[in-house]
């Protein structure tokens, strides 16, 4: 066959044209064909094309797997795949987790090698064949991937294919095996850092029992006994005897049960050293056997009761230290009489104070060579009745003569190398972060509470009482404030500092952190309060990460300063913005960026908690160490917190701040009728509480609600921690000498009734302040508007009372804690003494002894204006209440007796300033953070049978009339647990008893008015409660009544089981709306007449003709009808005389609002003339048609014209007058009673309307001289009502008709 053969130069194929018409460089049709480009001599040559050939199927053996996506890596010549033959068939196709048993894989094909490799594999990838992977880069050895299912991904190639030739070798070590593994986003250490650490005591092994700690019930144990023939499902029972898997003994146990079940298991307080051998994590079971043998007493158990050791229940020990202290304050030393034994030695008479029981004790010698120090460890375990022989802790070189230090600082180390000093004036928190192995950071840990404890732990101290302000021998702290106005004590004592980090949970020590999690340093971060930067102190490293051998790592801190400053973007990274899903992502230099992302999961509306404060918790209760791990941080008092939650993934992303219906609670100053501290107790502050009624939800009915974390939800809420917003920020203690009451004076004002010293005046509103050194700035004067001859000035400076003393002794120290009301004292004047007119008393008379601080009293006469001595500036200062003591005389100024006060006898006293109001809506966050699986699990097994819950019957009943000591409570209410039982009826079953207190009563605009005593909550004989009004509680409704009172409460109810001794409280918010004042109407006292008074009979309309009064007629309306009674009648008489003054006062009448107090009811009070009515008598005895003519005519702003005719002399004079306004209103200044006033001019009478007897003179009614007006008054009581409703039915508004008759003399 003749051969074609072409050249297609033009690599062209070409269907449009007829094939006859096709050059022979180009094709017609052409398959698996491809044209030779080239310079040499093939160019234009068609040869075949190879098809698909299988290079790699990595080795995978899986049925239905899918490349679901994947990424050519053109500069190294490989290909990534996305692998999976998984389908996720939920209706959005990602509701459900990939299942264990399905294959997920990220693949490698190098093309170079032609070997494919399994980069990463296993379930957690959670990949789906409907969720294709479009989003992929290789940015240097990092792989990015997103595939809006999951979030964002990335894993580094080069680490991953050599832990796939490792595990190829024989490895077992996995290292991408989990999503913390993969997420773009690194896990986040929530846990702060701790200052407690497990107590190691010299005199027992490793560890003992916190007392009072509750121990971990492990699962259901019922138990109950019979006793005399009787069962008994509620009580308590002391267990002596049990075993331990960690050998733990000698320390008893307290098991509560409640209704025939165990309920709680606590250390018994008090039990010797509560034990040893105890172990975190080890279990202790209680058998039959181990219960006490009691005659007549047989125990019912159902299993043997297992009980979890916890970390909290391990005795701990604070790990901030003061090193630097040889001895601790107030330490004494002795000299050795004769050493008895190695466990006691004498001292001379008079010896020691037993106060100095269980202090640790140092010695040297005679020659103050050392003998034994602090460390040694030996403390005083007894002292005898005099005090000269002194028990301790075996010690074997005590011999005579040597001296004995009482009060050694136990902690004092030698070899401290730190700087003692550089945190002594700062107030610094810890925290830390992880750096992980490919040089990322994690997020910083929420930061500790401020490390601080004040020398001395806050407690001023003196050698002995001082007799005066200038007595230095008694080395007073007291009196050092006054002279200084500053506590020069108050720094931080602490130098050294053990920061316990916390691993991450299913971390058990150093090692794992690291080849688990990653993790190859710790950075420890340091922040000063005063600054906004934060600093790295130090970094621990993966060599020494690896040593650690416990689930926590110690730092010590030896006050040394950080090394670096964090940049910015660290600082302010309080939280991780990685998308929770993206379906675009690209890479532009080293940035990687994402697109149409969902940034964040939904969070519930609010978490139903309550938030209180009351008294830290004594050490072990509930589980609590506050007491020890901050022994001075307290809950400012007076002031509003605002509780929030803020809940967070495993990665970092955090919500915004939720809140409760109850998360704002008031800390009231604490009232108490004792002193903080007595032998036997201690005021340990307050602090903020929350307690969780309901769980944190794991399903939720809001669009986008991830739910809570499990290995099959990573991305659910996974923690908590809680912030807290308060808005009262910086504030001043103004440290002063003793605050004057009252102006000076001489003891010579009032003698007491059984004679004696004559009594000062004491004031509840006025006080002064002497201010000098840094105290003028704390309460300056207002210079704003002065002017340059000024010598008084005024202040806008609130003070509240803390500390005050109302007389002087030498004996004992006289200054103590006040009370203050919630509304501050006021300065308002600011001067010098004589500036302010205080060189005299309020009369001028010169006064004797000076009262003011640092102005002596000259010698041998009255105080005058050449004073002596300094010029500080005196402060009046206006007061709520009586604070301060009297001055101004040296009658009864003896040393030993309670005297005024003077310039030299004189106490510390404290003023505190009033805050600085913030207008920054921002919460603060706290230490206190948790898991909320953890926090769920609390909530669903805590014992909520006794936990008082609910209000039941609330009523509530209160008018302005109501006086005080009146039970406004309609019916008694009931407390109900969560379960709606009745705890009122268990405590009448005398299961339980049943206390209830008011903490906190709120006005309507949010303002607490706990200190005004207003109400009271009593209990009634059936154990319900109701509601009071207080001893001197009055109200009154006023125009802003309806915002202001109307009252939150804030009740505290109180369970204690009468079996067990276990103790529940809650508070309970009875909220706004359901308790108001309502208002009464106002009414008139007096005069108060009726229509059948038989004084007005006159008034009463009679029979169809005078001489015959069988027929009563009656007032007629503008109708014609009879008169409707509208309000109260009032019948007003007024005979007028031919002269009086034009505006003649016809009446006085005496209104009230209704207000129980007399000082209260004339409040809101005000009055207006609705109307007023002229009577138009028609009435003929002989024309009886004229009856339906006589009726009420309204002149309300109506023009009246009237004649007038007088006599002067003999002669007549007569002249028309035009009035609109009869009657108008007065209000007196004294007694604030309205006066009914009429215009002598207006007045009509005789009546020119009435009926002419014939012989051309009127007969106006009952007599032939009066006239009769009808006044509508409108009397308003403070109420917002419609204006034009009257009557009872609109609250707060009366209506009184005021009929008034005038009578005067014709003239003719």
């Amino acid at each position: 066959m003749p051969e074609v053969k072409n050249i297609f130069v033009g690599a062209k194929m070409n269907k449009d044209l007829n094939p006859r018409l096709i050059s022979n460089q180009e094709y017609i049709d052409a398959r698996n064909a491809a044209i030779i480009h080239s310079e040499g001599s093939d160019s234009g040559l068609l040869q075949n094309v190879s098809g698909n050939t299988i290079e790699t199927d990595f080795g995978l053996t899986g049925v239905n797997l899918e490349i679901i996506g994947f990424y050519i890596d053109s500069t190294n010549n490989r290909i990534f795949a996305f692998i999976t033959d998984w389908n996720d068939t939920s209706s959005d196709g990602l509701s459900h987790y990939a299942p264990s048993t399905s294959s997920h894989y990220i693949c490698l094909y190098d093309l170079n090698s032609a070997q494919g490799t399994v980069l990463v594999s296993g379930s957690f990838l959670n990949f789906a064949k409907n969720n294709r992977i479009l989003g992929i880069n290789l940015l240097e050895d990092l792989l990015f991937f997103t595939d809006d299912r999951n979030q964002p991904r990335k894993i580094n190639v080069k680490t991953a294919i050599e832990n796939a030739n490792s595990r190829a070798g024989g490895s077992t070590y996995v290292y991408y095996s989990k999503e913390e593994d993969i997420s773009v986003s690194r896990y986040y250490p929530w846990k702060p850092i701790s200052f407690l650490k497990n107590e190691i005591n010299p005199s027992a092994v490793p560890y003992s029992l916190q007392a009072n700690s509750s121990l971990e019930i492990s699962g259901v144990f019922p138990l109950y006994k019979e006793e005399g023939g009787q069962d008994f499902e509620n009580g308590f029972v002391e267990i002596v005897n049990y075993t331990s898997s960690s050998s733990g003994t000698g320390s008893t146990l307290v098991v509560f049960f409640t209704n025939g079940f165990v309920v709680n298991v606590i250390v018994k307080p008090g039990s010797g050293i509560n034990g040893e051998s105890f172990t975190e994590g080890s279990t202790i079971t209680i058998s039959a056997n181990n219960f006490p043998t009691v005659i007549g007493t047989t125990w019912f158990l159902g299993s043997p009761i297992v009980l979890n050791v916890l970390s909290e229940n391990i005795k701990k020990e604070s790990t901030l230290k003061d090193v630097t202290s040889k001895n601790l304050p107030g330490a004494v030393t002795v000299e050795v009489i004769n050493p008895i034994t190695t466990t006691s030695f004498t001292v001379e008479f008079p010896g020691i104070s037993d106060k100095w029981l269980g202090a640790t004790i140092s010695a040297v010698d005679s020659n103050d060579g050392p003998r034994f120090n602090a460390l040694s460890g030996v403390t005083i375990t007894g002292i005898s009745a005099n005090g000269e022989t002194v028990l301790h802790t075996p010690v074997t070189n005590i011999v005579a003569t040597d001296k004995v230090t009482l009060g050694a600082n136990p902690y004092y180390s030698n070899t401290f190398n730190g700087d003692s000093n550089f945190i002594s004036d700062k107030f610094i928190r810890f925290s830390y972060r992880f750096k992980y192995d490919n040089n990322e950071y994690s997020l910083s840990a929420p930061f500790s509470q401020i490390v601080f404890v004040p020398n001395q732990d806050g407690y001023f101290l003196e050698d002995s009482v001082p007799s005066s302000i200038n007595d230095e021998d008694a080395n007073s702290d007291e009196n050092n404030a006054v002279k200084s106005t500053i506590i020069s004590f108050f720094e931080n004592k602490i130098n050294q500092a053990e920061l316990i980090i916390p691993l991450p949970e299913d971390i058990s020590n150093g090692e794992s952190l690291v080849d688990i999690l990653k993790v190859e340093e710790i950075d420890i971060l340091y922040k000063e309060s005063d600054k906004t930067s934060i600093q790295v102190l130090d970094t621990i490293s993966n060599s020494d990460l690896r040593l650690e051998d416990s689930d926590t790592i110690a730092y010590k801190y030896s006050s040394q300063s950080p090394v670096k400053t964090l940049p910015t973007n660290d600082s302010t990274r309080a939280s991780d913005k990685t998308p929770i899903r993206a379906k675009a992502q690209e890479v532009t230099g080293n940035r990687v960026i994402y697109g149409n992302y969902l940034v964040r999961t939904a969070r519930p509306n609010s978490i139903d908690y309550i938030a209180t404060t009351s008294e830290k918790e004594e050490l072990g209760n509930f589980n609590s160490f506050s007491e020890l791990e901050y022994p001075n941080s307290v809950l400012k008092q007076n002031r509003s917190y605002k509780v929030g939650i803020v809940l967070a993934d495993k990665f970092g992303r955090q919500s915004d701040v939720i809140t409760s219906e109850n998360s704002t609670v008031y800390c009231e100053y604490r009232n108490t009728p004792g002193e903080f501290i007595s032998a036997t107790d201690v005021y340990r502050g307050s602090s903020l509480k929350v307690d969780f009624i309901s769980k944190i939800p794991e399903l939720l009915d809001v669009p986008g609600y991830a739910g809570l974390y499990s290995e099959t939800n990573p991305l659910g809420w996974y923690t908590y921690k809680v912030v807290v917003q308060q808005k009262e920020q910086d504030y001043y203690n103004v440290f002063l000498p003793t605050i004057l009451n009252y102006y000076p004076q001489k003891n010579t004002n009032a003698m007491p009734p059984t004679g004696g010293a004559p009594i000062p005046t004491k004031s509840q509103s006025t006080a002064f302040i002497t201010l000098f050194s840094d105290n003028i700035n704390k309460v300056p004067r207002d210079l704003k508007e002065v002017g340059a001859q000024d010598l008084q000035f005024s202040s806008s400076v609130n003070l509240f009372g803390r500390v005050y003393n109302t007389a002087f002794t030498a004996l004992t120290p006289t200054s103590k804690q006040f009370i203050p009301n919630t509304t501050p004292d006021k300065v308002v004047l600011i001067g010098t003494r004589n500036e302010v007119g205080l060189d005299g008393m309020v009369d001028g008379e010169p006064y004797t002894v000076s009262p003011f601080y640092s102005i002596p009293s000259p010698s041998g006469g009255p105080v005058l204006s050449n004073q002596t001595g300094a010029n500080p500036y005196i402060g009046e200062v206006s007061t709520q209440k009586l604070i301060g003591a009297t001055g101004g005389d040296a009658v009864g100024g003896s040393l030993i007796n309670d005297s005024q006060v003077s310039f030299n006898l004189t106490r510390l006293n404290v003023y505190e300033t009033a805050p600085v109001e913030s207008n920054l809506d921002i919460f603060y966050e706290t230490g206190t953070s948790g898991l909320i699986s953890e926090l769920n699990q609390s909530i669903e097994t805590v014992v909520t049978e006794l936990i008082p819950a609910s209000i039941d019957g609330w009523s509530f009943n209160l008018t302005e009339s109501t006086t005080p000591n009146t039970v406004i409570s309609l019916n008694s209410f009931d407390i109900l647990t969560y379960q709606g039982l009745s705890l009122s009826q268990k405590a009448l079953d005398s299961i339980i008893t049943l206390t209830g207190s008011i903490v906190n009563v709120f006005n309507g605009v949010g303002q607490p008015v706990t200190g005004n005593n207003l109400f009271v909550l009593e209990q009634t004989n059936s154990n319900k409660f109701q509601i009071k009004t207080g001893p001197s509680a009055n109200f009154v409704f006023t125009s802003n009544s309806s915002q202001i009172d109307n009252w939150k409460f804030v009740f505290e109810f109180t369970t204690t089981d009468i079996a067990t001794g276990l103790v529940t409280s809650q508070r309970i918010i009875q909220d706004y709306g359901s308790s108001r004042l309502q208002n009464v109407f106002p009414e008139l006292v007096s005069p108060i007449t009726s229509l059948t008074n038989g004084v007005f009979v006159p008034w009463v309309y009679l029979a169809g003709d005078y001489n015959n009064q069988n027929n009563i007629f009656y007032w007629k309306n503008p109708n014609g009808n009879r008169e409707t009674i509208i309000g109260q009648q009032v019948f007003t008489t007024e005979f007028l005389t031919a002269i009086f003054n034009r505006d003649q006062v016809i009446a006085t009448y005496d209104f009230r609002n209704g207000a129980s107090s007399n000082l209260l009811d004339k409040e809101g009070l005000s009055y207006l003339i609705d109307s007023v009515w002229f009577w138009d008598e028609k009435l003929n005895p002989t024309i009886a048609s004229t009856v339906s003519n006589s009726k009420w005519r309204d002149i309300t702003n109506q023009n009246i014209s009237i004649d007038y005719t007088w006599r002067d002399g003999n002669s007549r004079n007569t002249e028309r007058v035009t009035y609109g306004n009869v009657f108008s209103l007065n209000v007196t200044q004294t007694s604030k009673n309205l006066e009914l006033v009429a215009d002598r001019f207006s007045l009509v009478y005789p009546n020119p309307k009435a009926i002419n007897d014939g012989n051309g003179n009127v007969t106006p009614i009952g007599t032939t001289t009066d006239t009769v007006y009808k006044v509508i008054l409108k009397i308003r009581d403070s109420s917002n009502s419609i204006p034009n409703s009257y009557g009872k039915q609109s609250l707060g508004w009366n209506k009184i008709s005021v009929y008034v008759r005038v009578t005067g003399q014709s003239y003719s």
